[in-house]
Protein backbone atom coordinates (compact mmCIF):
# COMPACT_ATOMS: atom_id res chain seq x y z
CA UNK A 1 0.00 0.00 0.00
CA UNK A 2 1.32 3.65 -0.86
CA UNK A 3 -0.50 6.78 1.06
CA UNK A 4 -0.80 9.91 -0.43
CA UNK A 5 1.41 12.46 1.78
CA UNK A 6 -0.25 16.09 2.46
CA UNK A 7 3.14 17.86 2.41
CA UNK A 8 6.38 17.75 1.38
CA UNK A 9 7.50 17.80 4.90
CA UNK A 10 5.17 14.80 6.20
CA UNK A 11 6.74 12.77 3.01
CA UNK A 12 10.14 13.22 3.82
CA UNK A 13 9.62 12.63 7.76
CA UNK A 14 7.72 9.28 6.98
CA UNK A 15 9.06 8.69 3.37
CA UNK A 16 7.98 4.43 3.62
CA UNK A 17 5.09 3.43 1.89
CA UNK A 18 3.75 6.95 1.07
CA UNK A 19 4.33 9.24 -2.10
CA UNK A 20 4.19 12.77 -3.29
CA UNK A 21 2.31 14.08 -6.31
CA UNK A 22 2.28 16.89 -9.12
CA UNK A 23 1.77 17.92 -11.79
CA UNK A 24 2.73 15.31 -14.27
CA UNK A 25 4.72 13.01 -11.66
CA UNK A 26 4.16 10.98 -8.38
CA UNK A 27 6.97 9.88 -6.19
CA UNK A 28 6.67 7.61 -3.77
CA UNK A 29 8.92 4.86 -1.74
CA UNK A 30 7.70 1.45 -0.43
CA UNK A 31 6.84 0.36 2.55
CA UNK A 32 10.29 -1.24 3.27
CA UNK A 33 12.00 1.38 1.90
CA UNK A 34 13.72 -1.26 -0.40
CA UNK A 35 12.59 1.07 -3.76
CA UNK A 36 11.76 5.01 -4.30
CA UNK A 37 10.22 5.02 -7.53
CA UNK A 38 8.92 7.77 -9.83
CA UNK A 39 5.85 7.87 -12.70
CA UNK A 40 5.35 10.55 -15.16
CA UNK A 41 2.83 11.03 -17.57
CA UNK A 42 1.87 13.92 -19.87
CA UNK A 43 4.25 17.02 -20.41
CA UNK A 44 7.15 17.61 -17.78
CA UNK A 45 8.09 20.85 -17.76
CA UNK A 46 11.21 22.73 -15.70
CA UNK A 47 8.18 24.72 -13.86
CA UNK A 48 6.86 21.36 -12.49
CA UNK A 49 9.83 20.23 -11.19
CA UNK A 50 10.83 22.30 -7.79
CA UNK A 51 8.33 20.22 -5.98
CA UNK A 52 9.80 16.89 -7.59
CA UNK A 53 13.20 17.64 -6.90
CA UNK A 54 12.53 18.31 -2.84
CA UNK A 55 10.64 15.30 -3.15
CA UNK A 56 13.59 13.07 -4.61
CA UNK A 57 16.04 14.52 -1.80
CA UNK A 58 13.82 13.17 0.94
CA UNK A 59 15.11 9.80 -0.80
CA UNK A 60 18.62 10.67 0.15
CA UNK A 61 18.62 11.05 3.58
CA UNK A 62 22.08 9.74 4.89
CA UNK A 63 19.50 8.32 7.94
CA UNK A 64 18.13 5.55 4.98
CA UNK A 65 19.46 2.44 3.77
CA UNK A 66 20.76 2.16 0.13
CA UNK A 67 17.32 1.42 -2.52
CA UNK A 68 16.72 0.99 -5.75
CA UNK A 69 15.00 3.18 -7.86
CA UNK A 70 12.36 2.92 -10.85
CA UNK A 71 11.69 5.30 -13.09
CA UNK A 72 8.26 4.92 -15.41
CA UNK A 73 8.55 7.18 -18.35
CA UNK A 74 5.88 4.90 -20.57
CA UNK A 75 3.16 7.89 -20.13
CA UNK A 76 5.28 10.68 -21.02
CA UNK A 77 3.79 12.75 -23.40
CA UNK A 78 6.00 15.35 -24.25
CA UNK A 79 9.19 16.89 -22.27
CA UNK A 80 10.87 20.38 -23.48
CA UNK A 81 14.71 20.87 -23.45
CA UNK A 82 14.48 23.04 -19.87
CA UNK A 83 12.73 20.14 -17.89
CA UNK A 84 15.70 17.93 -19.33
CA UNK A 85 18.33 20.73 -18.09
CA UNK A 86 17.08 20.92 -14.93
CA UNK A 87 16.93 17.13 -14.15
CA UNK A 88 20.60 16.75 -15.45
CA UNK A 89 21.34 19.48 -13.19
CA UNK A 90 20.02 17.68 -9.94
CA UNK A 91 21.97 14.61 -11.42
CA UNK A 92 25.04 16.39 -11.24
CA UNK A 93 24.46 18.60 -7.98
CA UNK A 94 23.61 15.77 -6.08
CA UNK A 95 26.08 13.33 -7.71
CA UNK A 96 27.29 12.35 -4.39
CA UNK A 97 24.35 11.88 -2.63
CA UNK A 98 22.84 9.98 -5.29
CA UNK A 99 26.06 7.39 -5.20
CA UNK A 100 25.76 6.49 -1.89
CA UNK A 101 21.63 6.45 -1.65
CA UNK A 102 20.93 4.38 -4.96
CA UNK A 103 22.71 1.05 -5.55
CA UNK A 104 20.70 1.23 -9.22
CA UNK A 105 18.15 2.10 -11.46
CA UNK A 106 15.65 1.41 -13.87
CA UNK A 107 14.63 3.21 -16.63
CA UNK A 108 10.49 1.67 -18.61
CA UNK A 109 10.29 3.73 -21.88
CA UNK A 110 7.77 4.29 -23.92
CA UNK A 111 7.78 3.73 -27.68
CA UNK A 112 8.91 6.12 -30.67
CA UNK A 113 10.57 9.35 -29.92
CA UNK A 114 9.72 9.88 -26.40
CA UNK A 115 10.98 6.43 -25.43
CA UNK A 116 14.58 7.47 -27.13
CA UNK A 117 14.80 10.70 -24.89
CA UNK A 118 14.02 8.63 -22.15
CA UNK A 119 16.41 6.27 -22.70
CA UNK A 120 18.94 8.82 -23.76
CA UNK A 121 19.03 10.97 -20.39
CA UNK A 122 21.80 8.92 -19.10
CA UNK A 123 23.76 8.96 -22.25
CA UNK A 124 24.33 12.37 -21.92
CA UNK A 125 24.30 12.66 -18.05
CA UNK A 126 26.98 10.00 -16.65
CA UNK A 127 25.28 7.79 -13.98
CA UNK A 128 26.43 7.52 -10.75
CA UNK A 129 24.97 4.05 -10.45
CA UNK A 130 23.66 0.93 -12.95
CA UNK A 131 21.64 1.87 -15.18
CA UNK A 132 19.25 -0.25 -17.65
CA UNK A 133 16.83 0.98 -19.72
CA UNK A 134 13.61 -1.51 -20.63
CA UNK A 135 10.16 -1.41 -22.47
CA UNK A 136 8.57 -3.89 -19.98
CA UNK A 137 7.64 -3.37 -16.29
CA UNK A 138 8.40 -6.51 -14.91
CA UNK A 139 11.89 -6.97 -16.86
CA UNK A 140 12.70 -3.73 -15.01
CA UNK A 141 11.88 -5.02 -11.68
CA UNK A 142 13.61 -8.29 -11.81
CA UNK A 143 16.53 -6.56 -13.52
CA UNK A 144 15.88 -4.39 -9.93
CA UNK A 145 16.16 -7.34 -7.86
CA UNK A 146 12.85 -6.45 -5.29
CA UNK A 147 11.00 -7.90 -3.47
CA UNK A 148 6.84 -8.03 -2.87
CA UNK A 149 6.23 -4.74 -0.65
CA UNK A 150 8.48 -3.22 -3.33
CA UNK A 151 6.65 -4.78 -6.33
CA UNK A 152 3.26 -4.11 -4.51
CA UNK A 153 4.49 -0.50 -4.08
CA UNK A 154 5.18 -0.28 -7.57
CA UNK A 155 1.65 -1.31 -8.42
CA UNK A 156 0.27 0.90 -6.07
CA UNK A 157 1.47 4.05 -7.53
CA UNK A 158 -0.09 3.02 -11.08
CA UNK A 159 -3.29 2.58 -9.51
CA UNK A 160 -2.77 6.43 -7.50
CA UNK A 161 -1.32 8.05 -10.46
CA UNK A 162 -4.46 6.63 -12.83
CA UNK A 163 -6.51 8.18 -9.90
CA UNK A 164 -4.69 11.59 -10.57
CA UNK A 165 -5.33 11.45 -14.08
CA UNK A 166 -8.46 9.72 -13.96
CA UNK A 167 -7.98 5.61 -14.65
CA UNK A 168 -10.21 4.61 -17.82
CA UNK A 169 -13.28 2.84 -16.59
CA UNK A 170 -11.91 0.02 -19.72
CA UNK A 171 -8.74 -0.31 -17.24
CA UNK A 172 -10.45 -0.85 -13.67
CA UNK A 173 -12.64 -3.11 -15.54
CA UNK A 174 -10.28 -5.44 -17.11
CA UNK A 175 -8.28 -5.79 -13.95
CA UNK A 176 -11.18 -6.55 -11.68
CA UNK A 177 -12.55 -9.22 -14.46
CA UNK A 178 -8.77 -10.79 -13.85
CA UNK A 179 -8.97 -10.70 -10.40
CA UNK A 180 -12.08 -12.41 -10.51
CA UNK A 181 -11.19 -15.00 -12.97
CA UNK A 182 -7.73 -16.05 -12.49
CA UNK A 183 -7.94 -19.17 -14.71
CA UNK A 184 -9.94 -18.71 -17.64
CA UNK A 185 -8.81 -15.24 -18.12
CA UNK A 186 -8.24 -15.55 -21.68
CA UNK A 187 -8.07 -12.11 -24.59
CA UNK A 188 -11.03 -13.27 -25.79
CA UNK A 189 -13.33 -13.97 -22.25
CA UNK A 190 -12.14 -10.43 -21.36
CA UNK A 191 -13.62 -8.81 -24.38
CA UNK A 192 -16.66 -10.57 -24.09
CA UNK A 193 -16.82 -9.83 -20.15
CA UNK A 194 -16.17 -5.95 -20.83
CA UNK A 195 -19.10 -6.05 -23.83
CA UNK A 196 -16.04 -5.37 -26.78
CA UNK A 197 -14.59 -7.05 -30.02
CA UNK A 198 -11.40 -8.05 -29.76
CA UNK A 199 -9.99 -5.73 -31.99
CA UNK A 200 -11.41 -2.82 -30.01
CA UNK A 201 -10.17 -4.79 -26.87
CA UNK A 202 -6.89 -4.35 -28.63
CA UNK A 203 -6.91 -0.82 -29.03
CA UNK A 204 -8.51 0.24 -25.59
CA UNK A 205 -5.52 -1.97 -24.54
CA UNK A 206 -2.92 -0.11 -26.48
CA UNK A 207 -4.24 3.11 -25.96
CA UNK A 208 -4.19 2.51 -22.32
CA UNK A 209 -0.31 1.61 -22.81
CA UNK A 210 -0.70 -2.01 -20.85
CA UNK A 211 -0.12 -5.86 -22.39
CA UNK A 212 -2.88 -8.09 -21.66
CA UNK A 213 -0.60 -11.19 -20.72
CA UNK A 214 1.42 -8.83 -18.33
CA UNK A 215 -1.75 -7.60 -16.30
CA UNK A 216 -2.93 -11.27 -16.38
CA UNK A 217 0.45 -12.23 -14.99
CA UNK A 218 -0.12 -9.92 -12.43
CA UNK A 219 -3.12 -10.67 -11.03
CA UNK A 220 -2.41 -13.97 -10.85
CA UNK A 221 0.50 -13.52 -8.96
CA UNK A 222 -1.52 -11.10 -6.75
CA UNK A 223 -4.15 -14.11 -5.73
CA UNK A 224 -0.98 -16.19 -5.28
CA UNK A 225 0.22 -13.81 -2.53
CA UNK A 226 -3.11 -13.95 -0.83
CA UNK A 227 -3.15 -17.69 -0.90
CA UNK A 228 0.55 -18.62 -0.43
CA UNK A 229 0.09 -16.82 3.05
CA UNK A 230 -2.09 -19.88 3.51
CA UNK A 231 0.69 -22.56 4.73
CA UNK A 232 -1.59 -25.43 4.02
CA UNK A 233 -2.54 -24.51 0.23
CA UNK A 234 0.20 -26.57 -1.74
CA UNK A 235 2.03 -25.23 -4.95
CA UNK A 236 1.18 -27.42 -7.21
CA UNK A 237 -2.43 -27.29 -6.45
CA UNK A 238 -2.23 -23.21 -6.29
CA UNK A 239 -0.63 -23.07 -9.92
CA UNK A 240 -3.58 -25.44 -11.47
CA UNK A 241 -6.29 -23.42 -9.40
CA UNK A 242 -4.83 -20.02 -11.03
CA UNK A 243 -4.78 -21.21 -14.66
CA UNK A 244 -0.76 -22.17 -15.17
CA UNK A 245 -0.15 -24.79 -17.13
CA UNK A 246 2.15 -26.54 -14.58
CA UNK A 247 3.69 -25.79 -11.41
CA UNK A 248 6.82 -24.68 -13.00
CA UNK A 249 5.64 -21.98 -14.91
CA UNK A 250 4.19 -20.76 -12.21
CA UNK A 251 7.00 -20.52 -9.90
CA UNK A 252 9.36 -19.17 -13.13
CA UNK A 253 6.24 -16.34 -13.59
CA UNK A 254 5.99 -15.56 -9.89
CA UNK A 255 10.12 -15.07 -9.71
CA UNK A 256 9.54 -12.92 -13.00
CA UNK A 257 7.33 -10.22 -11.02
CA UNK A 258 8.26 -10.44 -7.43
CA UNK A 259 12.03 -11.64 -7.83
CA UNK A 260 11.55 -14.79 -6.03
CA UNK A 261 10.12 -18.27 -5.41
CA UNK A 262 6.95 -18.73 -4.43
CA UNK A 263 8.56 -21.17 -1.82
CA UNK A 264 10.92 -18.78 -0.56
CA UNK A 265 8.35 -15.92 -0.70
CA UNK A 266 6.34 -18.36 1.51
CA UNK A 267 8.73 -18.67 3.94
CA UNK A 268 10.03 -15.24 4.21
CA UNK A 269 6.36 -14.38 5.02
CA UNK A 270 6.09 -17.21 7.61
CA UNK A 271 9.56 -15.44 9.58
CA UNK A 272 7.93 -12.27 9.66
CA UNK A 273 5.15 -12.59 11.19
CA UNK A 274 4.85 -12.07 15.34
Amino acid sequence: MVLQATTLREFAERPFGRCVSGDGWLYYASADGALFGIVCWGAVRDSDLDKLKAGMDAGLSPSLQPHVTLIDTRRLRSVDAQAFAVLAGYVDGRRAALTRSVSRLAVVRSDGLLGSVAEGFYQVVAPPYPVQVFADLDRALTWLGVGARAVEAVRAAERMQADVVGLAPFVRDLRAFLEASPSSASLAAAARALGLSPRTFQRRLRDARIRFKSEVAISRIRLAQERLADPGVPITALAMELGFASSQHFSNCFRRVIGTSPSQWRKSRQAVRP
